[in-house]
């Protein structure tokens, strides 16, 4: 097994269509929530986002936006709905995506039509690796987002002995055996991983961001060590991911001189509990024979609204986004599900 394990190559040369992948491969909470829901009062996950750092005080007249890995495009377009209706139609609006991906950029494109054809939005792109942006020091003023997107990053297996020997060899293992003696990170046990790429794009965005400038993050992890996750499409397109140690983070962070404030991700969107939906598991149990079905957070009453014949012939369990057994009732249930395993991190450099 690999001391070290990279994921840049995956994204520039295996993901293929942008909804194929995230609705089979890796389907994320927003990929889920993309669309306005009655979970999170008629926002989309994106909007709810925009709001809740509206409501929280993380968001100043006239920022800027920068999106590390987009994904779909369906967190920026409910961000930026959101934001235009805040700040009214002729206001303008600044939103970059930084992306690897030549596929999900085109998905972008497509999802972010509406956004683009506005004259008052200025939209970019900049195909790059997120943990080494091309920006002048100091040069970002406004907030950077990165949404469910550093678990993908690179990671770097923490065996004291195989990481000494490995750091001759390899100059990402060196990085890491670095960073461990640098931040002084903690070490459980051998079979960790160290998120090698996670730290990187804090190292990155400590030096990019101008002073007040700040950056929200979002991922699933634990106060613990990291672990591998593997993910399957049902074709045998094997997709790796790494949950946070996010006491490595926040020590980094902290060590960069960024101010951190920690929020359950749950919580933070104001999901409510009074309205469940259809657990991911069943909903792609049920398009392997219902192609038409999409995937996505289904409430009772809209699955029975669109897709009638479907909410009949099968018994469905429908559970609030806060339970522990959603969105996947095998493999999260003994962390809590979304609610017990999601954070965000709010930073700013002083």
């Amino acid at each position: 097994m690999s001391l070290f394990r990279t994921l840049t190559g995956y994204y520039k040369t295996r993901v293929g269509e942008a909804g194929r992948h995230f609705d089979w491969v890796e389907t994320t909470v927003s990929h889920l929530f993309r669309h306005r829901h009655p979970a999170l009062d008629g926002r989309s996950y994106g909007g709810a986002f925009h709001a809740a750092l509206a409501r929280e005080g993380w968001l100043q007249d006239g920022d800027r936006f920068l999106e590390i890995g987009a994904g779909t495009g369906g967190f920026a377009r409910g961000f930026l709905a959101e934001a235009r209706a805040r700040r009214g139609a002729s206001a303008p609006l600044d939103y970059a995506i930084a992306d690897l991906t030549p596929s999900l950029i085109a998905g972008q494109r497509q999802t972010l039509a509406e956004h683009r054809a506005d004259p008052w939005t200025a939209l970019h792109w900049v195909r790059c690796d997120a943990q080494r942006m091309p920006l002048a020091t100091g040069a970002f003023h406004g907030l950077a987002l990165s949404n469910e997107v550093i678990a993908d990053f690179d990671a770097v297996r923490a065996d004291p002995r195989r990481l000494a020997r490995g750091a001759a060899r390899d100059p990402r293992v060196a990085a890491a055996h670095e960073r461990i003696a640098r931040y002084g990170l903690e070490l459980d046990d051998a079979r960790q991983f160290i998120n090698l790429g996670a730290i990187e794009l804090l190292e990155e965005l400590a030096r990019v961001l101008a002073p007040g400038a700040r950056a929200a993050i979002t991922e699933y992890g634990q106060d613990g060590p990291s672990r591998e996750a593997v993910l399957y499409d049902g074709w045998f397109t094997r997709h790796t991911e790494y949950a946070i140690d996010f006491r490595h983070l926040k020590r980094v962070a902290a060590a960069l001189g960024l101010t951190i404030e920690e929020r359950n991700l749950h919580d933070f969107l104001g999901f409510r509990a009074d309205v469940p939906v259809l657990n991911y598991t069943e909903v792609r149990r049920l398009k392997t024979v219902h192609r038409e079905l999409e995937i996505r957070a289904w409430t009772q009453d809209e699955l029975a609204s669109a897709h009638p014949a479907i909410a009949a012939r099968y018994q469905l369990r429908f559970r609030a986004p806060g339970d522990p057994g959603f969105p996947d009732d095998a493999g999260g249930r003994a962390h809590g599900g979304f609610r017990g395993l999601f954070r965000v991190l709010l930073l700013r450099r002083l």
